[in-house]
């Protein structure tokens, strides 16, 4: 167990210097509103850049490089004020690369009704195997630096020359961190929970760190409360004071001790990177003696090379992992960002979706995804979806005497037709045309047939199977509901539940 809290200490000591709250943290937001007509989709997209200033988020204008690519996709120029542009455009079937990534508007005509498939991903896609080994490369090169650092804080103390080791464990432990939030990001993109919104993911994380030996199961909750002060205050001292206690303990310090006079750097966030980037341009000067121009042509001695490179790192990780701070659990929320991107997209429909991994909003009449990351060069891309369908009212009444296909329904038939041939299909409209309401409905239906020659065994092959049995099913009598009873195990509460009784009794119907 020893060697599992002194990892929990050099991590949070560490990271602290890339809290949230820090500044110069930069946020891209991404607003997007949607409105489908037929096969072509009405767009407006909206740009908001934010910074980080003492613990609070300042406008700032959006990138030019950004704005000068979003507005080469766009008809017009942007509008609106310099802080928040926003750009209008009308496109038919394909979406833009504007925020990366693509998408499709598909439509489906029949005569019983239309159905839509809208489906888009944010953020380049990429190579799952190269993100990967490019996130652990990019892991063991920011645990390295932050343990060399670590180590020349720490200098004079006997403790030093266990870093090393300590830093391998970490790293290991880190890579299955990330890993776990691929995987729940993924879980939870497709069942369209939000980031944030899965209770579970900060228990997995919790315990990983207790049984790693990271923090004792009573701290954590103080552990949170450090996290939440620190994202509001960018000099997070409560979260400094709970790692500068938890390393002086890994050092053999007493409870009660006073803190060694190594740890005084870790006493605020802002000082800490201070020294941070300090160690960091007096290593890249040593570096620079020996190779004065690295392979790549960098120099390492450059102003703010090595601050940027340790960065651009913290960005691989926390990109490719495809997770945001709530989905890498406790960890996540210390390691931050150093830059965020977020679109938060609204989809005008006229009905409710039957399929979608977004949030249905009645007043506005939308489909809505809020503050959704978008990953840029990761293992899962952000993708969202809806599927709805409007029925042909007036003509399935005048063939059936009231609207049989709506929704997922009306989505298969549609499919169905549009799989079958011309000429199947112009037969199969003819048919349909002839219907009437009556009596005789349902043996007409029975009749409706769409040869497709022989199978294999010798049968004459029925292609408007699938349409039929929809049609028949949609026609179908409606049962009276049956009237529902608890199910064993739950309480009735239409009366106070009886002392008397256990708790299976009081559910037994009279």
């Amino acid at each position: 167990m020893g060697s599992h809290r002194k990892g929990a200490a050099l991590l949070l000591a560490a990271v602290g210097p890339f809290l949230p709250g820090s500044d110069g943290c930069t946020t891209t937001e991404y607003e997007l509103d949607l409105r489908p007509e037929g096969s072509v989709l009405h767009r407006r997209l909206v740009v908001r850049r934010y910074q980080m200033k003492s613990g609070q988020r300042v406008p700032r204008v959006p990138m030019p490089e950004d704005l000068a690519r979003i507005g080469a996709l766009y008809p017009t120029p942007p509008a609106g004020a310099p802080v928040s542009p926003s750009f209008v455009g009308t496109f038919d079937r394909e979406t833009p690369p504007d925020i990366g990534g693509g998408g499709r508007l598909l439509q489906l005509r029949t005569t019983l009704g239309t159905t839509w498939s809208y489906i888009e991903r944010f953020g380049e896609a990429e190579d799952p195997a190269a993100a990967l080994a490019r996130t652990r490369r990019a892991i063991g090169e920011v645990t390295a630096a932050l343990a060399g650092w670590l180590q020349y804080e720490l200098r004079g103390h006997p403790a030093r020359l266990r870093i090393s080791e300590i830093e391998a464990r970490v790293r290991t432990d880190l890579e299955s961190v990330l890993l776990y939030a691929w995987a729940a990001r993924s879980s939870r993109m497709e069942r369209g929970a939000r980031a944030g919104d899965e209770p579970g993911e900060p228990t997995r994380m919790g315990l990983f760190l207790v049984e790693r030996g990271y923090v004792e199961a009573e701290e954590l909750p103080r552990l949170v409360r450090a996290i939440r002060s620190g994202e509001a205050d960018g000099r997070a001292a409560s979260l400094m004071a709970f790692v500068q206690q938890w390393l002086s303990r890994e050092l053999g310090c007493a409870p009660g001790d006073p803190l060694p006079a190594e740890l005084d750097v870790l006493g605020d966030a802002r000082r800490a990177r201070d020294a941070l980037e300090a160690y960091l341009r007096h290593r890249a000067k040593l570096e620079a003696l020996a190779s004065p121009v690295a392979p790549d042509g960098h120099r390492p001695g450059e102003p703010d090379g090595p601050i940027h490179e340790l960065a651009s790192n913290m960005d691989a990780i926390l990109f490719d992992s495809g997770g945001s701070r709530a989905s890498i659990g406790v960890l996540g929320s210390l390691l931050g960002r150093v830059r965020e991107e977020t679109v938060t997209v609204r989809l005008q429909l006229p009905t409710l979706p039957f399929a979608t991994n977004g949030a249905w909003s009645a007043r506005a009449s939308a489909v809505e995804w809020k503050a959704l990351p978008i990953v840029g060069m990761t293992l899962l891309p952000t993708v969202v979806y809806a599927h709805w369908s409007v029925p042909d009212a007036p003509y399935q009444r005048a063939r059936f005497g009231r609207v049989a296909l709506r929704g997922e329904p009306l989505a298969e038939y549609a499919l169905w037709r549009a799989g079958l041939a011309a000429g199947d299909g112009e037969r199969w409209d003819a048919m349909m045309d002839g219907l009437r309401p009556g009596t005789d409905l349902a043996h007409r239906l029975d009749t409706l047939r769409l040869g497709g020659g022989p199978t294999s065994d010798g049968d004459a092959s029925d292609l408007a199977g699938p349409a039929r049995d929809l049609l028949r099913s949609a026609l179908a009598p409606t049962a009276p509901p049956k009237l529902l009873r608890p199910r064993p195990g739950t309480v009735d509460r239409r009366r106070p539940p009886d002392p008397r009784e256990g708790v299976g009794a009081r559910n037994q119907s009279p």
